[in-house]
Order: C-alpha cells, then structure tokens, then sequence
C-alpha cells in the first residue's frame, strides 16, 4: 500500500481515471454516450431494488 495525497490510501497499479481518446475537438464539459449508457443503466437497477 502507498498514501497520496491527503490520507487516501491506494494499491499500485490502482486505476483512478482512463484516456479520453476523442480527440481535440470533443467538448470535454458533455458526458459520453459510453458513461450516459452506464449511469442510465444503474438508475434503472435503482429503481427496479427500490420499487420491489
């Protein structure tokens, strides 16, 4: 185990971001279609465990 940063404790190799590969002309302030896909699919799962 190594610390960074203020107190928070991480293994090596732990992965804490990826590369955003669409190029110069992307408008870093939107969402991808990818992580949209993602966060549509856990509401979904939230409300299916919340509504049962």
């Amino acid at each position: 185990m190594a610390s960074k940063g203020q107190g928070l404790t991480v293994r090596e190799g732990f992965k804490i971001g990826g590369i955003d590969h669409r190029g110069p002309e992307t408008d870093y302030t939107t969402v991808s279609d990818k992580a949209r896909a993602i966060a549509c699919r856990g509401q979904q799962d939230l409300r299916k465990t919340h509504h049962n």
